[in-house]
């Protein structure tokens, strides 16, 4: 913080911060930084304010100057506390002739406003929206509590993933790209029952996956066991099916083939969701509100 912002900033009489200083002069609200002040208002012809602003820059007054609706910037470097003041204070008079009005910076509307800290911004808004602000921010957050059936409905939702491996395969397509479906509704379906996100959860669904694509995979051999040898009995092609993915090395290989590359889909699909879970919930910043 320079000599300059803070001489000015005592001279108007303003309130001010490590970064920024705030106040009305004239009864028009207006923030400084180091080299930039900022206005939130709005006059009948902005052309009129662009034209001033050209001229003291033309001049050498001011640097630069940004209009965006009713935000004004006006940068200055390297001037003199009395030719910051003078530039300052024959806008204001300008503002003053042109009939001004704050703008507040929540509902846009053209109302008298004053400043507040808004999750640590400084922001002019009008008291109606401060009431809105100041009511959410005191408002406690519901907290539903944990429920253990999150768990089977992760074992439900994991399910619905095999079924679908199941039936791709029977299409004849590869059914290991439903491994990223198997993770997606487990989750889903953990917290569709009440399950609330923890660390353990994410562990929780990895092995319900895990376990999920093993079994979606024996199902699948399982069925081409039964469509090849119809007339034996149950524990008959069971049996042939563990047999055949021991000992036949064709089945075994497209066996573990298929295993394998269900279980990449399944990492890789779901990393994201279980970055997030093992992290754990993203922590949001409280609303905090202030006048100032």
């Amino acid at each position: 913080m320079n000599d300059n912002f803070v001489t000015l900033a005592n001279y108007y009489g303003f309130k001010r911060n490590a970064s920024r200083a705030w106040g009305k002069y004239k009864e028009v609200p207006v923030s400084i930084s180091d080299e930039t002040l900022f206005f939130q208002v709005i006059v009948e012809n902005s052309a009129d304010v662009a034209g001033f602003l050209s001229t003291a820059k033309e001049n050498g007054q001011i640097d630069d100057f940004d209009l965006s609706g009713f935000s004004m910037k006006i940068r200055y470097q390297n001037r003199s506390l009395s030719e910051t003041k003078e530039f300052f204070e024959s806008f204001i008079d300008f503002l003053i002739l042109h009939q001004f009005r704050p703008v507040c910076g929540m509902c846009k509307q053209m109302v008298d406003t004053e400043a507040a800290m808004v999750k640590g911004e400084l922001v002019e808004i009008c008291d109606e929206c401060f009431g809105k602000l100041k009511e959410m921010a005191d408002k406690k957050p519901e907290v539903k509590p944990h429920s253990p059936m999150g768990y089977i409905g992760a074992i439900l939702g994991a399910a619905i993933g095999g079924v679908i491996w199941v039936l791709i395969g029977k299409l004849g397509f590869i059914a290991a790209i439903a491994g990223f479906a198997i993770v997606y509704f487990a989750l889903k379906g953990y917290n569709l029952f009440g399950g609330k996100h923890k660390r353990f959860t994410a562990f929780y669904i990895i092995v319900v996956a895990v376990l999920t694509v093993i079994s979606a995979e024996l199902i699948s051999t399982f069925l081409i066991v039964q469509q090849e040898l119809p007339n034996l009995r149950f524990n008959e092609q069971i049996k042939i099916m563990f047999d055949f993915i021991l000992n036949e090395e064709t089945v075994r290989f497209e066996f573990f083939k298929e295993l394998a590359i269900g279980l990449l889909f399944t990492a890789f699909g779901a990393w994201k969701i279980l970055r997030t879970l093992i992290d754990g919930p993203e922590i949001e910043i409280p609303l905090q509100v202030e006048r100032v």
